[in-house]
């Protein structure tokens, strides 16, 4: 396989996990613990620094212990100490911890997170145990029709920050250049289905909740003569609004965009879970999925990608700080290509 297509492989699937990240966090007793992994993992391929610059050495650098990664001291992989990680003040937003009391998380983008995270590749023999997503087709019968007589089909990605595609490497243009979540998803669309005319226009914008989505509807969606729309909001509804009325925001949507496009279909995309230490900021984030399930259940063309659930399956095993492109609320390169496989696994039977 090449490099997209092994990154692409479904967490999910397979016996090989290729370039998890980790981040390896010092605590009050400047200890260094072991770091979990989505697996227990059986053997190390390769240890690397996110932008593949360096690659670190097995004995040297890190060793295998109980199926976790543990750095070894003298170790060049990156390390935050207890002090630069749990802040006295905040770095830029106030959010404060709910673990470390008086102290709060270190909210930062570019590439703070990213310097500070290693890609893992290993081996492991257990099974996953979450939500496996799957194929959606019979709930999109008109995308599917389109796809499978190779007809040209237009995809619209509407959102908040998470669907515009941050925190992937692109975004910020640093390497390994990781494409947004929508170009990720188009990638494996054309080649599952063998042909280019696979469109994507993504209109998504950061810092925007259901009720924006709503009022901006109509240019940056109907404008574009949508087959399907790929709708991504809930995670800065998440702290205040309700699943009752986030459930109709994305109710009207669908309604309005069907005044003007009356055959296109819909793929609501469940949000991924929010930092859990972060206090104030997560609170109806869970909930949002059977909201939008609701909405599939007795809504012709729509169907759900179960983001939550494989986000709270990977909770369970490894920690947020792991996986995130800015410590609150976005993923990085790694949980970017989970959400990719995730929407992308609709239409892939």
């Amino acid at each position: 396989m090449g490099w997209q297509e092994e990154r692409m492989v479904p967490i999910w699937t397979g016996d090989t996990v290729y370039e998890e990240s980790v981040a390896f966090i010092g605590g009050e007793d400047g200890r260094i613990r072991p770091v979990p992994l989505a697996y227990r993992a059986e053997r190390i391929l390769e240890v690397a620094s996110l932008d593949r610059k360096t690659v670190y050495q097995e004995g040297k650098d890190y060793c295998l212990e109980d199926g976790t990664l543990v750095r070894v001291p003298g170790s060049a992989m990156p390390e935050w100490r207890y002090e630069e990680f749990y802040l006295p003040e905040p770095a830029t937003v106030a959010i404060r911890s709910g673990r470390q009391a008086g102290k709060f998380i270190r909210f930062d983008a570019g590439d703070v997170y990213a310097a500070h995270q290693v890609a893992v590749t290993y081996i492991h023999e257990d099974g996953w145990h979450g939500t496996v997503p799957g194929y959606q087709g019979e709930a999109l019968p008109g995308t599917i029709g389109l796809l499978r007589n190779r007809r040209p089909m237009k995809a619209v990605y509407y959102g908040d920050s998470i669907m515009e595609g941050y925190d992937v490497s692109s975004i910020w243009k640093m390497e390994p250049f990781l494409p947004r979540l929508s170009e990720l998803v188009t990638m494996e669309w054309r080649s599952h289905w063998g042909y280019q005319e696979i469109g994507e226009v993504n209109t998504a914008l950061g810092g925007t909740d259901s009720a924006w989505g709503l009022a901006e509807l109509e240019k940056r969606v109907c404008a574009h003569g949508p087959d399907l729309v790929v709708i991504g909001f809930g995670m800065n509804d998440g702290g205040t609004v309700e699943p009752r009325r986030y459930e109709d925001n994305i109710r009207k949507m669908i309604h309005r965009v069907r005044k003007s496009a009356p055959r296109a279909e819909f793929l609501l995309v469940a949000t991924m879970l929010p930092n859990p230490d972060g206090m104030g900021w997560g609170c109806f984030q869970p909930m949002y999925q059977w909201s939008l399930k609701s909405i599939a259940a007795d809504t012709p063309g729509v169907a759900v990608a179960p983001m939550t659930e494989v986000s709270e399956y990977l909770l369970s095993r490894k920690r947020f700080e792991d996986m995130t492109g800015n410590g609150i609320n976005h993923p990085n390169d790694f949980l970017v290509r989970v959400y990719a496989q995730v929407v992308a696994a609709s239409l892939m039977g």
